[in-house]
């Protein structure tokens, strides 16, 4: 079994998790005919094909089996990118990014009817919010999943390396932070308003309590999360532990003396 050269310490599991939040630290396991991603505080695991990119939930026997392939830690899924043959239609991460390749797309699309999963490669903590870790991401990669890149006519490979080009760019967008705990978007402070308006307080804490425990996803505002787009897919498959919302911005830090 391979290792990748920057894993610092054994990949070994933190405390559990808590209700609602999402794994902290994962373990990747690249094979050839698939990507495995398992949690290491949380147990779950899920697999993605790299013929095409389904997503399959792992048991903790399954995510474990296998030797043959290169095992590195990750700290987070930020999403998948989907190019669909039918309909010529394509999930990106911003339309700014990926606006000028629409009609390569449309040209050559069954040549890139494939998926792209985003994950965190290293992160450094900003700040904290509400007592839980806030994370600036300083690497992300891409895990190409797509067969056919191995039978693709020349035009076809320039293609590729063109919307590759624009996957980098996407790789290394400034300013993301997130946590694996709380949610950083404006629906906070909104319910939080909401919330002191109310005159029926006991009825207020017990909404508040239930909210923090829903999957974080379902707690954030989308019209603030940057890779909204990217999680349907895990969304879809219900990877809620997996599902980190991310927003994009400064973050600047004080400390509140009471």
């Amino acid at each position: 079994m391979a290792r990748a050269d920057n894993d610092e310490a054994p990949l070994l599991a933190e405390e559990p998790l808590r209700p609602g939040a999402c794994s902290r630290e994962l373990e990747l396991r690249e094979f050839r005919d698939r990507y495995v991603i398992r949690s290491l505080d949380g147990g779950a695991a899920f697999a993605v094909a790299r013929s095409g990119g389904s997503i399959r939930r792992l048991s903790s026997e399954e995510a474990a089996a296998g030797s043959d392939c290169k095992v590195s830690r990750i700290y987070g899924v930020a999403g998948i990118i989907k190019l669909l043959a039918a309909g010529h239609t394509l999930n990106s991460i911003d339309n700014a990014v990926l606006v000028d390749f629409a009609p390569a797309v449309e040209s050559h699309v069954n040549a890139f009817n494939g998926s792209y999963v985003l994950v965190i490669t290293s992160r450094k903590e900003a700040g904290s919010y509400q007592g839980c870790p806030v994370y600036h991401v300083n690497s992300m990669k891409f895990l190409c999943c797509k067969e056919a890149i191995k039978h693709l006519t020349s035009q076809e490979k320039r293609d590729e390396a063109y919307f590759m080009s624009l996957l980098r760019i996407a790789e290394s967008t400034c300013g993301l932070y997130y946590t694996y705990e709380r949610d950083l978007t404006l629906k906070q402070m909104y319910d939080c308003i909401i919330y002191r308006m109310s005159l029926c307080l006991q009825r207020a804490s017990k909404l508040t309590a239930g909210r923090i425990h829903k999957p974080l996803w379902k707690q954030a505002d989308p019209r603030f999360v940057w890779n909204k787009n990217l999680l349907e897919e895990l969304i879809e498959a219900k990877l809620d532990e997996f599902i980190i919302p991310m927003i994009q911005g400064n973050i600047q830090k004080h400390q509140i003396i009471s």
